[in-house]
């Protein structure tokens, strides 16, 4: 009897422990997604303003940030800001997209520019989040 119990011991653990594994199928409601929550963010600030600024090949400063193209044209991609990436995964205070969105002075202007829509607090946190949480292409 004495190795029944411990079996269906056994068992019972493993049940609960597998019904705990997150097996990575969908990200959690509140998780900041490239696709969902920053390539919308880019969409409408910057490849759909009139004109659109980073859209196609004509981009603005060749930074073409259309859908299925910004994101391996911005995350660990370096800038003509000394010691700045365009996206440093992990660390939004050296990103260059971060500080522009900001009006940091160290990377000119702020952007969008002047005369279009500035970025929500909101839109610039989950920018800041998505970055600070390892930029992931998600």
């Amino acid at each position: 009897m004495k190795c029944r119990s411990g079996w269906i011991t056994g068992s019972i653990i493993i049940v609960v422990l597998t019904g705990c594994t997150d097996m990575g199928s969908e990200p959690e409601a509140d998780e900041i997604t490239f696709s969902n929550h920053i390539q919308t963010i880019l969409n409408h600030n910057c490849t759909t303003n009139n004109p659109p600024c980073h859209e196609g090949v004509n981009a603005s400063d060749g930074l073409n940030l259309s859908e299925g193209e910004s994101y391996t044209n911005l995350v660990n991609v370096a800038s003509s800001y000394a010691g700045l990436l365009l996206v440093q995964s992990g660390n939004a205070d050296n990103s260059v997209l971060y500080l522009k969105v900001t009006g940091d002075s160290q990377t000119g202007e702020r952007m969008p520019p002047s005369g279009y829509s500035r970025l929500s607090d909101g839109q610039i946190t989950e920018i800041r989040t998505w970055i600070d949480e390892g930029a992931e292409n998600n």
